[in-house]
């Protein structure tokens, strides 16, 4: 979900992009994604999103992962 308008100011705006996957989620390399979308070196085409670029943080069954 996106809210805000464009960046109509002189300066830099932060900003920041979480992604919150089900455990069902696999990884698949669709060819005409944005040349910026979050593609990765390590994973391949059917593998769970467990991996540095997509990293665990919390588990229905744990809660929080420890880092």
């Amino acid at each position: 979900m996106h809210g805000s308008t464009g960046n109509t100011s002189h300066r830099y705006r932060r900003s920041l992009a979480l992604r919150f996957l089900g455990d069902d989620v696999r990884y698949l390399d669709r060819t005409g994604t944005p040349d910026d979308s979050q593609l990765s070196p390590t994973l391949a085409d059917g593998d769970v999103m467990d991996s540095p670029e997509f990293p665990l943080i919390w588990t229905r069954s744990g809660g929080a992962v420890p880092a």
